[in-house]
């Protein structure tokens, strides 16, 4: 399990192209996930920053990718669906693609977090390839009674043709995700 024991520097210089997590993966941002079998992880955020999370690719050009972020200090949002609001207006605004149409939003559960889930569709672009992007986003508060300090994310981006058989990898990302400590919780992890 690649784990990183502080919200430091997990990564090593080289591991954008090697993508060393195998199995299990987990940060100090406060989450834990297991990698399908056969995949590997890779960073997603610049070697040196901060481990915010794991980009799996599913294919060797990485334009097929899988997604588990986590950022801090999200009190700019109270609640999820602002959170999710605010994402789609960010991808409607600076995305490559455009114009995205939104397909479906939901509430779901990510582990014991209230969530939503988006997917969107986008395309096709100058290949013919039409693109979607589904995320299910989820915020935490790590002390009680404060604002949510963690947003959490978990995204596929594929084309169109892709999208059933990356779905059902996306689904066990999804299934396995969990809560864990973070390096500034004051309690164990639980779902808040």
């Amino acid at each position: 399990m690649l784990s990183a024991p502080s919200v430091g520097h997990a990564w090593e210089p080289g591991d954008e192209s090697r993508c060393p997590a195998r199995g299990a993966y987990a940060n100090g941002y406060g989450f834990r996930i297991t990698l399908p079998p056969g995949l590997h992880g890779c960073p997603n955020s610049p070697v040196g920053m901060s481990d915010h999370g794991v980009a799996i690719p599913l294919d060797a050009a990485r334009t097929r990718v899988i997604e588990a972020y986590a950022g801090y200090n999200a009190t700019p949002y109270r609640n999820v669906h602002r959170a999710v609001s605010a994402t789609l207006a960010f991808m409607g605004e600076y995305a490559e693609c455009r114009p995205w149409v939104l397909l479906s939003r939901r509430r779901t559960r990510l582990g014991g977090l209230a969530a939503e889930r988006v997917v969107l569709r986008c395309g096709p672009r100058g290949s013919g390839t039409a693109l979607i992007h589904a995320s299910t986003e989820a915020l935490r508060r790590v002390t009680a009674g404060a604002a949510p300090s963690h947003a959490y994310s978990v995204s596929l981006s594929t084309t169109a043709e892709h999208y059933s058989e990356d779905r059902a990898l996306l689904r066990q990302v999804l299934a396995s995700w969990q809560t864990r400590a973070t390096d500034d919780d004051p309690e164990p992890a639980a779902a808040q």
